[in-house]
């Protein structure tokens, strides 16, 4: 009977140094492919149904304008307006007014982009004497926000309705009209030029266009032969921006809008957005 005390040692095969170490390479190697790949999976954009994603993410235009022309309708909007509002917006003011232009919610609340930093939100361009898109993307909206409830307070956007006729939508019309929606929507509004140069940069077109036989009167606005400034409509984009929470453009919705897409492709975009953090 054999023991190991028998067993003649020179007899064992022995790995060569040279294999040893193409085994250890290779090893290494695939560990860093793996890695890698893991780390991709991981960081994968969201594919998107009805939005499309914008990446990188594209930053906001400023909300606010140092212009003499638009402090005095910055002015009019926290007080109250009482005159037509581009007849104000033409005449001069100082210097130290103009700093005060820019846009203010349905509570007459400074609105800047401070207030879109910290969490997620859905903007739309409209105004409240549309008579059928904007009424229909807002339902769409309050649709959208119903089926987000399920998410935790800090994950659920907040929606809000950048008006695009600064001379009828008074923070006390905004703020009748978006509640009718929902209690948590958001209207802003702004001295005309200033709204029209922010929506410029969203890539947004604001186009007032009177009705009927109206025409542009002798102080700027627009209205009809008899002085009825109110028969105007304003023609606008409708596509309706996911803003992140640190106030850049992360995804951009075109009609036809769906409050089921919509909601759907917002949970992505989220899911993503804390899977970059971890």
């Amino acid at each position: 009977m054999r023991t190991c005390d028998n067993i003649d040692m020179s007899r064992i095969p022995r790995i060569p140094s040279i294999a040893l170490a193409i085994v250890v390479i290779v090893a290494v190697v695939a560990g860093m492919l793996l890695s890698r790949a893991l780390l991709q999976s991981e960081t994968t954009l969201p594919v998107l149904t009805a939005g499309t994603l914008l990446d990188p993410p594209k930053p906001l235009p400023p909300m606010a304008a140092h212009t003499t022309r638009t402090a005095e309708g910055a002015s009019m909007l926290a007080a109250g307006p009482k005159t037509d509002a581009r007849a104000s917006m033409s005449a001069p003011v100082s210097a130290a007014a103009s700093s005060a232009a820019g846009f203010v919610d349905q509570d007459r609340q400074t609105f800047d982009l401070e207030r879109l930093e910290g969490h997620w939100s859905l903007m739309f361009f409209g105004f409240t004497n549309c008579p059928d898109i904007c009424p229909m993307t807002l339902g769409t909206l309050a649709q959208t926000e119903k089926q987000l409830m399920d998410l935790p307070p800090a994950q659920r956007p907040q929606v809000i309705l950048v008006s695009v006729d600064a001379r009828r939508d008074t923070p006390e019309q905004l703020a009748t009209y978006v509640k009718f929606f929902s209690p948590s929507f958001t209207g802003i509004t702004a001295p005309q030029e200033i709204v029209e140069e922010f929506a410029r940069r969203m890539g947004v077109v604001v186009a007032i266009a009177p009705i009927g036989s109206g025409g542009i009167q002798a102080d700027g606005t627009p209205g009809d032969s008899s002085g009825n400034h109110d028969s105007y409509t304003v023609d606008h984009s409708t596509s309706i921006f996911l803003i992140d929470p640190h106030g850049a453009m992360r995804a951009l919705f075109s009609p036809a809008h769906s409050a089921a897409a919509i909601a759907a492709d917002y949970r992505r975009v989220i899911a993503a957005d804390r899977r970059d953090l971890r």
